[in-house]
């Protein structure tokens, strides 16, 4: 397998930590458990050390069983778990703590505004929202080299804000989430979108600065802004999350100006 992936990260440096570090091993962005069946396309393996890429295991496996626990199929159909859901959902639950807190259950409309079907109001836990806003970082930066091309330096931020049903979006993120533009997927056939995994990506003319958009499964998601101007640490204000890499910590939080 380390062969197969060699020519992914042979010579190269780190995507994750500011090109600090050479790359030891690849980062698979979006990794593979949340594919079901594992059927995830090739060409999204990223270079990586072995810092940054070691101990993702549990925050991809998060991810994906709060994405598969989102997705329209578990809130509105009864469509029977496959394998690789309930092998998940079981090495979840005896390995992580539960992500969501108790919440209480919303109406589901159907087309004719009739109340359907109830869904739980979704809010993570303290500890599941920050994992998950760390794994989200790591997946911007991964985003960044592969559309861009080049590695977000050691002075770049990346701020994150978790999208659940708990949140009551108005018209203007609306309006700035549609001018991020079309959404890119990793299918390979012609205008057919992935349900694994799709995003927006959009950079200033500079290349300095981008916001991202991210879903899974149609449920779990995310938006991100990357900021790699040499003043970007400077500031603290952002989403709810921020964070910044280097070469001595890789990803790391730092104190945001907003809750």
């Amino acid at each position: 397998m380390a062969r197969n992936h060699r020519k992914v990260w042979q010579g190269k440096k780190c995507v994750l930590c500011g090109g600090q570090r050479p790359a030891e091993d690849c980062e698979h962005a979006p990794p593979k458990v949340l594919f079901l069946g594992q059927t995830r396309p090739k060409g999204w393996e990223f270079p990586s050390c072995k810092r940054c890429n070691n101990g993702a295991s549990s925050n991809d496996t998060l991810a994906a069983y709060v994405a598969y626990s989102q997705a329209p199929d578990a809130i509105l159909h009864s469509t029977p778990l496959s394998s690789h859901q309930q092998k998940l959902i079981n090495g979840f639950g005896n390995n992580l703590p539960f992500p969501y807190k108790q919440g209480h259950s919303v109406p589901v409309y159907d087309e004719t505004t009739q109340t359907w079907k109830s869904a739980r109001h979704v809010e993570y836990t303290d500890q599941a929202a920050t994992s998950l806003a760390l794994w989200a970082a790591k997946q911007s930066l991964a985003m960044w080299y592969r559309f861009i091309g080049t590695i977000a330096s050691h002075h770049s931020t990346i701020d994150i804000s978790l999208l659940t049903n708990a949140m009551h979006p108005d018209g203007e993120f609306e309006q700035a989430l549609h001018s991020i533009g079309p959404s890119f997927s990793m299918s390979t056939k012609k205008n057919l979108v992935d349900q694994n995994f799709s995003c927006k990506f959009q950079c200033n003319s500079q290349k300095n600065l981008a916001v991202m958009f991210a879903q899974y499964h149609g449920g779990f998601a995310f938006v991100s802004k990357i900021n790699d101007r040499p003043s970007a640490k400077l500031s603290r204000l952002g989403y709810q999350y921020k964070f910044s890499t280097n070469g001595h910590d890789g990803i790391h939080q730092i104190k945001s100006g907003r809750a």
